[in-house]
């Protein structure tokens, strides 16, 4: 059975995108693979682009990090193959699929660099879930904390776990 996720990327308040974006993962939603995925999509969001018009410049372009759409995208463009945009949650009054096993809360700060960072909330379903699947009706699994720190604990838990495995 695979393990069901939606990453919600919250808005900034600064564009008309203020409900965010989601985005589905139908399989491999532990955040195991989230999370370095999320810390892929950062990186590259940070990650200063050659200009178009003069190649021999670079831009800073990661404003667009705090922009929920373009959030989102960057993390669609880590799997392309396994994430999906989705707006079932905003066509349906917030509510989420019933049968998820993670939701993930990506929030735009700005970090002491002045420049745009994740932090990252992981979440599971409560038992009122079931009833009603809204993201009130979850609880916090990992509490809010930059993307890279949530990823070095989660690579330590995944090492911890195969070594286990092997011993």
């Amino acid at each position: 059975m695979s393990v069901r996720a939606m990453v919600w990327f919250q808005g900034n308040g600064q564009d008309a995108n203020e409900k965010g974006t989601y985005v589905f993962a139908h399989g491999g939603g532990d955040p195991e693979w989230i999370i370095p995925m999320l810390l892929k999509a950062h990186d590259l969001g940070r990650t200063p682009v050659k200009g178009v018009a003069w190649p021999d410049r670079e831009y800073d372009e990661s404003w667009k990090m705090g922009r929920a759409g373009y959030a989102a995208s960057l993390f669609c463009s880590a799997d392309p193959k396994g994430l999906q945009v989705d707006t079932y949650p905003l066509l349906d009054e917030g509510r989420l699929y019933g049968d998820l096993d993670y939701l993930y809360v990506v929030r735009p700060v700005v970090g002491d660099d002045r420049r745009y960072t994740w932090h990252v909330e992981v979440r599971v379903p409560t038992r009122a879930f079931l009833d009603e699947p809204i993201p009130e009706n979850t609880r916090v699994l990992a509490r809010r904390q930059p993307v890279a720190k949530l990823a070095r604990y989660y690579r330590r838990k995944a090492e911890r776990r195969r070594s286990a495995r092997v011993a």
